[in-house]
């Protein structure tokens, strides 16, 4: 009986050690949305294209790619002619 007890303690102890992990990320979650919300109201320069842009849009693209929204647009499509133009070239 006494094992059994201490096994549930375990368990309850383990349980609320997740959920106050758990929290934790969540917070530090929220503090990271927080702070790239307040960061996307400044302005960014497009290392591609060197405009300034302070639309939300193209800072947050700016932010994670280094490129406005047009500038990635046209890359991407690049790269992906590029691999239809090396699939081409593989079946031919």
């Amino acid at each position: 009986m006494n094992n059994q007890t201490n096994t549930s303690k375990s368990s309850i102890i383990y349980i609320i050690i997740a959920i106050i992990i758990i929290l934790i990320g969540v917070s530090s979650c929220n503090s990271c949305t927080s702070s790239t919300s307040s960061s996307s109201s400044k302005s960014r320069t497009c290392q591609i294209c060197h405009k300034t842009f302070t639309n939300s849009d193209d800072v947050n693209s700016i932010l994670w790619t280094n490129m406005c929204e047009n500038c990635y647009s046209n890359y991407k499509f690049s790269q992906d002619l590029k691999e239809e133009i090396k699939k081409y070239d593989e079946n031919n």
